[in-house]
């Protein structure tokens, strides 16, 4: 879902929270009333809306309408809540529902996310044990709605390869650990010297392929569906490190790269001093 979409859809949902939040406590403030020994005239329902309306502003910094004849219906009870009418429209209860929300967090922190299609699959899973084989599965729509009602836990994004090697060190207790040491080690725990801020550093490196484009955004034909951009096809490698101090001071960078000779144009045109 776009971002701009996204945003709009949990401004629209936090909006209704809020309109039934208030319109409940206009009708338990109306009930409270008309159940009370308070002498007649009492007040009407519209003074109550106005009252609420004025309350959730003050409250949220929220402008929202309170409409009476709505405020009629749920005091007369003729009709529910709209929140209330979905949940009975909901395939899962919500208890289910946050169950799947967990598992999915679960999974997601330990580098296994669901998928747009896992995520189906495992609802279907839990409704066909309710309602049996027969059930044909959820609609192609459901997942975006299943989001937008839970954007505050749930979100969709693209996915980002993660080494397993590296995933099995992204844990609290090792994180603990390592910096238990460290913090030692710059301490000089143990009868070690202390290592000041000075000689402390700090480095990492990057790897630029010579011979592989980027997607880039191109101009081409009216009508066509795809454009090819053509690259040499070369596998050099470019590594730069870089390398900064505790105490904020920096090393020039360092660019490796195979090459027949050094260029003095190299040296001359080089404004960050790389070596």
């Amino acid at each position: 879902m776009p971002g701009r979409a996204k945003s709009q859809a949990a401004k629209s949902l936090e909006g209704l929270k809020l309109v039934e939040k208030y319109r409940r406590l206009a009708v338990d403030a109306y009930g409270e009333e008309q159940a009370s020994n308070r002498p007649a005239p009492k007040r009407g329902l519209a003074s109550f809306c106005t009252e609420f309306e004025l309350l959730c502003l003050q409250e949220t910094k929220h402008e929202i309408t309170l409409h009476k004849s709505t405020v009629s219906r749920w005091v007369n009870r003729t009709s529910r809540p709209i929140r209330e009418f979905n949940k009975t429209k909901q395939l899962l209860t919500d208890g289910e529902e946050a169950s799947v929300i967990n598992y999915a967090v679960s999974l997601a922190h330990r580098g296994f996310p669901f998928s747009h299609n896992r995520v189906k699959e495992h609802v279907n899973e839990i409704l066909e044990a309710r309602h049996g084989a027969q059930f044909l599965g959820v609609g192609k729509k459901w997942l975006s709605r299943f989001l937008t009602r839970h954007s505050d836990r749930l979100q969709p994004l693209w996915s980002h390869a993660l080494d397993h090697s590296r995933a099995r060190a992204v844990n609290p207790l090792m994180h603990q650990m390592f910096f238990d040491i460290l913090e030692g080690t710059i301490q000089g725990k143990g009868g070690n010297d202390v290592i000041p801020a000075e000689l402390i550093y700090g480095t990492d490196e990057t790897g630029l392929m010579m011979g592989v484009a980027l997607r880039e955004r191109v101009i081409a034909p009216a009508g066509k569906k795809i454009q090819q951009l053509q690259r040499s096809g070369k596998r050099e490698n470019v590594t730069v490190v870089v390398t900064i101090c505790a105490d904020g001071t920096s090393l020039p960078p360092a660019v490796i790269f195979k090459g027949e000779g050094y260029q003095m144009s190299w040296k001359q045109n080089n404004p960050l001093r790389a070596s």
